[in-house]
């Protein structure tokens, strides 16, 4: 598996570049995020007329990026989805809240997949991380409402007791990915785990370091 190979210790650095890309849309335009009013839905989630999870304009602005391979193209796609699912979230409803927040921590942890495979553990690979994940998500949040429900939901993201899975080797993303069929059996078991922990609503990490008896979630 690709994690196994760069080390523990990138694996935490999807965290610190999903938070980066998460915020500079609204950093770059703060004055546009203060308002707490609750924004309509039509405002949010635009239309998405093949049901896929999408908004039409993303999914086209991805579809003809050629400076993308088809595996960047479903990580960016994926990447997207969450965000609707984030548009969608009742922000006064914890579950909804919750739900997105995994949804776009499995994302990333997908787009991190797929780019360090493409690119390996180098800091080309963490550019380009960073880049395509600001660039994406400013053309997600694309308009003032956007942003502003985006800052929103990092209020409640910041209040809200969430879940935090430790994602460790698992393969989150939604789709596929070329040259993972040796182990696949064994992801698909750890994917299905995250499912499960998800659903249960529990507190605690579905996985654990066996060999030192210490929480994967501790970090140590």
């Amino acid at each position: 598996m690709m994690l196994r190979t760069i080390g523990r210790a990138h694996a935490i650095r999807p965290c610190r570049i999903l938070r980066a890309a998460l915020l500079a849309a609204c950093m770059m335009m703060s004055s546009s995020c203060s308002d707490d009013a609750p924004i309509p839905k039509s405002r949010l989630l635009g239309i998405d007329s093949d049901g896929d999870g999408v908004r039409d304009d993303v999914a086209a602005e991805i579809a003809s990026n050629a400076l993308l391979n088809s595996e960047q193209k479903k990580a960016h796609m994926q990447w997207a989805a969450a965000f609707q699912t984030m548009f969608a979230a009742d922000l006064d409803n914890e579950d909804e809240v919750r739900n997105a927040i995994y949804d776009i921590d499995e994302a990333a942890n997908c787009f991190f997949h797929v780019y360090m495979s493409l690119f390996g553990s180098s800091a080309d690979a963490q550019t380009a991380i960073r880049t395509d994940m600001r660039t994406l998500s400013a053309k997600i949040n694309d308009t003032r409402d956007r942003r502003t429900f985006f800052k929103q939901f990092n209020k409640k993201k910041e209040i809200t007791p969430a879940r935090k899975p430790d994602f460790g080797d698992a393969d989150t993303c939604h789709f596929h990915m070329a040259g993972h069929e040796a182990g696949g059996a064994a992801e698909a078991s750890e994917v299905e785990k995250l499912r499960q922990f998800r659903e249960s609503g529990s507190s605690a990490s579905p996985k654990a370091d066996a060999g030192s008896g210490k929480s994967a979630s501790s970090g140590k």
